[in-house]
């Protein structure tokens, strides 16, 4: 049951408990969820996590062992490629999870790897963000290097990163120096300039360190931009032109502890991210699905920041896992001591999604979404 408020003129009341929707003229839809979702404390066996396949080895074949997964994409024949940070390279895997091809290593040139972190594929190729976000490397979907494009060729500065693809139109990230922000642009190709640029800012109880940024979480997933915060929990859905669509909170998630900010006597600053709200990706037909983070050992951030670097303890963390519905309301959610799925990377169809795992060995997953029929 939920609580919906229309603010025009005349606002409608309809009585409820669980989750709370306003709706302002411009149809933004603001859900505030308060539980543990509509679906009722009871419901854990009811969303099951089917694994679908796995990319990636222990030890052979050695082509297709990965040390540090970070990026994931899919083309239309469902072939799996994965960016290698710590390796250097890109990797690519039938459906089934068999090794088809690697390329890239370390270095500069054409075709090498050097702080390569975000991997998106558009309809006919795939894009590395490379060279620490200094340029835009293509590569064909058989592993051929194809290109190189700055990023100031489509109109960007600093930290940017490519996140996904409206149709044929990248649509990228750049952080935003002394905020938690990003500017989002959306490139339209043929015209060879943007068509969108807008803000995500959620500064709203982060305060940085002068001269800090902190991108939030991002993704383009169900032809949406989302994003989660740091500090509470919050997510943002806007369109590729930045309209507002909906934002959804959770008023009984209080275990976020905020960034850890010190600065010493000597004008030094630190800067801790301890807890995340992973931002949300369709996972199904009518589903969204977020893991979040947080510590259990550090009760104040700040206190931590300030703690010389060799007493500061290791930080040991717990997990949630959340779905909601196309409406945001929570349908479900579990806490976890360790994340039962890891973090997700990529909802490549809303049938199935990838997530990197460390453990037994880095390697990549993919899962289908399972909710069994309401009791």
């Amino acid at each position: 049951m939920r609580l919906a408020i229309l603010l025009s003129p005349l606002a409608v009341l309809l009585c409820s408990c669980g989750s709370s929707t306003q709706q302002t003229p411009s149809r933004l839809q603001q859900v505030a969820n308060d539980g543990p979702g509509e679906w009722g404390s009871n419901a854990a066996d009811r969303v099951h996590f089917e694994l679908v396949a796995s990319f990636g080895a222990d030890t052979e074949p050695a082509a297709a062992t990965l040390a540090e997964p970070i990026g994931v994409a899919t083309d239309t024949n469902g072939n799996v490629y994965v960016l290698d940070y710590k390796d250097n390279r890109l990797v690519s895997f039938t459906p089934a999870g068999d090794f088809r091809w690697a390329t890239g290593r370390a270095g500069e040139g054409p075709g090498e790897f050097q702080n390569a972190f975000v991997l998106a594929a558009s309809p006919t190729e795939l894009w590395v963000t490379n060279q620490m976000s200094t340029r835009f490397d293509r590569f064909s979907f058989e592993g051929e290097f194809l290109e190189s494009d700055p990023v100031s060729d489509f109109g960007l500065t600093g930290f940017a990163s490519i996140i996904g693809f409206d149709g044929d139109d990248p649509v990228f990230s750049r952080s935003v120096p002394g905020k938690a922000a990003a500017d989002i642009s959306v490139f339209d190709i043929s015209a060879d300039s943007a068509r969108a640029r807008f803000q995500i800012d959620l500064s709203d109880g982060v305060e940085l360190p002068s001269g800090f940024g902190l991108t939030p979480d991002i993704a383009f997933s169900g032809g949406l931009i989302t994003s989660g915060h740091v500090s509470h929990f919050l997510h943002r859905y806007q369109s590729a032109n930045g309209t507002m669509v909906r934002t959804v909170t959770r008023d009984d998630f209080r275990n976020m502890v905020g960034v850890g900010v010190h600065v010493s006597d000597g004008g030094m600053s630190s800067m801790y991210v301890l807890s995340r709200t992973g931002a949300p990706f369709k996972v199904g037909d009518g589903y969204w699905l977020s893991v979040s983070v947080w510590p259990t050992n550090v009760p104040d951030p700040d206190q931590y920041a300030a703690m010389p670097a060799d007493s500061r303890p290791s930080v040991t963390r717990a997990y949630g896992i959340s779905l909601f519905d196309d409406d945001g309301t929570l349908l479900w959610s579990q806490q976890y001591d360790e994340s039962p799925i890891g973090d997700i990377l990529l909802a490549d169809d809303g049938k199935t999604f990838f997530t990197s795992v460390d453990s037994p060995y880095p390697h990549v997953r993919q899962y289908r979404l399972v909710v069994d029929d309401p009791v």
